[in-house]
């Protein structure tokens, strides 16, 4: 925190005092002392305990900052989670109907995974709360807690480890009753007396017992620059931050009331609205004149401008940048713009800085899956740059390209063995339409191919998490419209049998429920098997065309009560458009073979 002295002035050849004045020092981001106690149970984070709201707010008020942290924890979350491997049947819809809904509030696994990662990587650490069954045979719900709101316990010599963690969501009222922290056991697979645990992860750093500083703390000192060369503009354009007169008395200082309504009267008279650029400085001394100084503010305007791009440099190289492009920061240090080089950067940086993170939460999820008897293979599908930045074009993020890969790749074939499975879940997740109809729904439109003004269209970047209860809306769902999907193509003898049968359940569904029939395909080369991109296999004739519902009133009885006024629809929103639904509304290529 910035603080401020202030000092008084002594005349040299009187030995009295002159005047008072004020002077602010700027802090320096220091290094947080972990302190042990013996009047509290937790173990304090930097000298106040609030050493991780500080780095909320440095992540606040920096504006590269906030894009690098926010950027990179949404590439640490990915696009999914996905089976490496391919489980027998129970143990592959155990593990999806365990990942789409993890707790009472309806959260899935993404949604804890995105939470963590963002945790992980401002903070250096994350927390979970695992609740056991009554059995304490299985972990039955995970909760996210905000890593600012745990702080550790002491070490326990006679167990030799941390027995307790302590939660609060407000440390800096902590003694207020509602904020008073909460005593929660820390996670023990081999004591299971409590059912509500709190499983504490951090990174490794040495000398770091209790807690775990941030990749970027190097970077501070810059981050804390970058907010002040901010301020210091917003406070000259707004307020003046250096003053452009000196007013000074040299009649004595007049009591505080007296002050006041002389510079009250000088400001109403001599500034306008928003200007506060006198300083008024009272004298002891015998002479009664006012003596106005004016003078020029140091350039620091344009100091500041030159050490701007040190600053944003130096912020890069803290959270180890390999390319400013990859968050839509124009690159001016060296590396390229071109899209080779992007990618390049892409894949080094999703090595070097990327994986390690993903590692340390699915090391953990896998710990829980391994407690709950499910042993699979697990990993986080890699989100690509054109999905982590925003005000992306749909023929930005090529679903040409998409089709090329999927058409030039013959492996990409749904393996026998998933068949079944597959079909037995869609026909669970699946509705009737008329079900829609009952609600009040009309069918406005249904898009069986995009067109190419469809895919120019700009749109809105949105996160497909998988959310398992039908019942709920989709993520693509807005206002009075609803989204859904239906399996559409020629129906004849040369369909395959996972097309047939999904023809003839003629279902619709949201986007999310076939979401979750993705997993790795047996060709581990080929990466993720999506049914939403992939339909029936290689050479497939169907797609997954788009149905959109507009609510028109409430259906009661036979009659329709209007509650809205039913409007024309000619074209589909455009936060609608998804860019991968250009895949879905496609076949991957004519075809070749029987599909």
């Amino acid at each position: 925190m910035d603080t401020k002295n202030q000092q008084d002035i002594i005349h040299p050849s009187k030995g009295k005092k002159a005047s008072t004045i004020s002077i602010v020092n700027f802090s320096e981001a220091d290094v947080p002392e972990v302190i042990e106690t013996a009047y509290n149970e937790w173990i304090l984070y930097g000298e106040d305990n609030l050493y991780p709201q500080q780095l909320i707010l440095a992540w606040q008020q920096s504006a590269i900052h906030n894009a690098l942290v926010n950027g990179i924890s949404a590439m640490i979350g990915g696009e999914n989670i996905i089976a490496e491997n391919q489980p027998d049947t129970e143990t592959l819809l155990k593990f999806n109907t365990f990942i789409s809904r993890v707790n009472r509030n309806g959260d899935t696994m993404k949604d804890i995974i995105d939470r963590t990662a963002f945790d992980l990587y401002l903070q250096g650490y994350f927390a979970w709360e695992l609740i056991w069954n009554q059995a304490r045979t299985e972990i039955v719900e995970i909760y996210h807690l905000p890593a600012e709101g745990i702080r550790s316990g002491k070490f326990d010599e006679a167990d030799n480890k941390i027995k307790y963690y302590y939660y609060s969501t407000n440390w800096e009222k902590y003694r207020q009753k509602k904020f008073h922290p909460k005593k929660i056991r820390a996670f023990d697979i081999t004591d299971r007396s409590e059912s509500r645990q709190v499983l504490f992860v951090k990174q490794y750093r040495p000398s770091q017992f209790y807690y775990s500083t941030p990749d970027y703390i190097g970077a501070m000192n810059w981050i804390l620059l970058d907010n002040r060369v901010s301020e210091f503009h917003l406070n000259n354009i707004e307020n003046g931050f250096f003053p452009s007169a000196l007013i000074q008395f040299f009649n004595g200082e007049p009591p505080q009331a007296e002050k006041d309504a002389i510079e009250s009267k000088f400001r109403t008279k001599f500034t306008g609205k928003a200007s506060h650029k006198l300083v008024f400085v009272y004298n002891d001394t015998p002479e009664t004149a006012v003596r106005f100084d004016t003078f020029e503010p140091a350039r620091l305007d344009q100091r500041f401008r030159e050490l701007m791009p040190e600053i944003t440099q130096k912020i890069m190289v803290g959270h180890r940048v390999v390319s400013p492009m990859l968050f839509g920061i124009k690159d001016q240090t060296g590396w390229g713009n071109n899209a080779d080089e992007i990618k390049n950067a892409f894949v080094l940086f999703n090595k070097v800085v990327i994986f390690p993170y993903q590692l340390v939460i699915l090391r953990t999820l896998t710990k829980i899956l391994r407690t709950n008897n499910l042993r699979i293979d697990i990993s986080i599908e890699t989100l690509q740059p054109a999905q982590f930045l925003e005000g992306t074009n749909p023929d930005e993020s090529s679903a040409e390209v998409q089709m090329s890969k999927i058409a030039q790749d013959k492996r990409s074939v749904l393996s026998e063995d998933m068949i079944q499975p597959t079909l037995d879940q869609l026909k669970e997740k699946g509705k009737d339409i008329k079900e829609l109809t009952d609600e009040g729904y009309v069918l406005v439109q249904v898009d069986e191919e995009l067109t190419d003004e469809g895919r120019k269209l700009k749109v809105k970047k949105l996160s497909f998490a998988i959310q398992s209860d039908p019942e709920q809306p989709s993520s693509i769902d807005q206002g009075l419209y609803k989204i859904r999907y239906r399996y559409s193509g020629p129906r004849d003898e040369k369909n395959r049998r996972f097309c047939a049968e999904v023809l003839d359940m003629n279902l619709i569904f949201r986007k999310e429920d076939i979401d979750q029939m993705s997993f790795r395909s047996e060709n581990s080369e080929f990466g993720t098997y999506s049914i939403f991109n992939y339909k029936g296999s290689y050479g497939c004739r169907h797609r997954w065309a788009r149905l959109v519902f507009f609510k028109t009133g409430t259906r009661v009885a036979t009659q329709i009560i209007p509650e809205t006024r039913k409007i024309g629809v000619t074209e589909l929103p455009s936060a609608f458009a998804p860019a991968d639904d250009q895949a879905t509304t496609k076949n991957p290529k004519p075809r070749k073979r029987g599909t």
